[in-house]
């Protein structure tokens, strides 16, 4: 098993969305990255199992430039610091994802996180850990199955890379709502208070 990872040069003319196709052992794996953001360092695009057939394309787009600069494959052992979530135990379907880390000055202003989805999508996102730190920050919504991952690349040039936490919220699931009985001794208008701690919500019922 090999990291594959890519490097370009950034410009406001390059495409938002450019698509590297990995040809791996396994099967094909798209994965889109924004050329306008993150050029001159290697970015991680997955871990695949490669063999003599394999291949990366890169795609054309229509909202800019696309750079076909270098690709670089890696040995697992020998791959950059990378935080890794492995999606075993989740059941198929969407997912609202979040993510939190500690805000400093010292901190990478292109923090960026590789999301694998189902059926083989792959979608990068970049973050300012400068800033909105010690709070769940929405990162979008994502189609999720056992096997999926989430990673974050621990290397960058502008700062320290904090990989704190990710909260998954699933999207439309019945098993994952909850309700909670008012309990109160008296009929009449009460407060209602939501409480929120990492992610845990709760209702408390306060008498007037």
């Amino acid at each position: 098993m090999l990291e594959k990872t890519v490097n370009w040069t950034a410009a406001t003319n390059r495409s938002s969305h450019a698509v590297y196709r990995v040809h791996h052992a396994n099967g094909d794996t798209d994965v889109q990255v924004d050329q306008r953001v993150n050029g001159g360092r290697w970015m991680y695009l997955g871990y695949f199992e490669l063999d003599a057939a394999s291949r990366v394309s890169l795609g054309e787009s229509a909202d800019g430039y696309v750079i076909a600069d270098a690709v670089r494959a890696i040995p697992g052992d020998l791959s950059p610091a990378l935080a890794i979530w492995s999606l075993e135990g989740i059941r198929t379907g969407s997912y609202k994802l979040w993510g939190r880390w500690t805000e400093h000055a010292n901190r990478a202003a292109d923090a960026v996180y590789t999301v694998e989805q189902n059926g083989g999508i792959t979608q990068q996102l970049t973050v300012d850990q400068r800033s909105n730190g010690g709070q769940w920050r929405y990162l979008g919504t994502f189609d999720f199955a056992p096997g999926s991952r989430i990673t974050l690349n621990g290397l960058s040039s502008t700062g320290y890379v904090i990989a704190d936490a990710l909260r998954l919220e699933a999207v439309d699931s019945a098993d994952d709502a909850f309700a909670w009985d008012a309990g109160v001794a008296t009929p009449g208008y009460h407060d209602v208070l939501r409480a929120l701690d990492l992610g845990l919500q709760s209702d408390l019922f306060r008498d007037l």
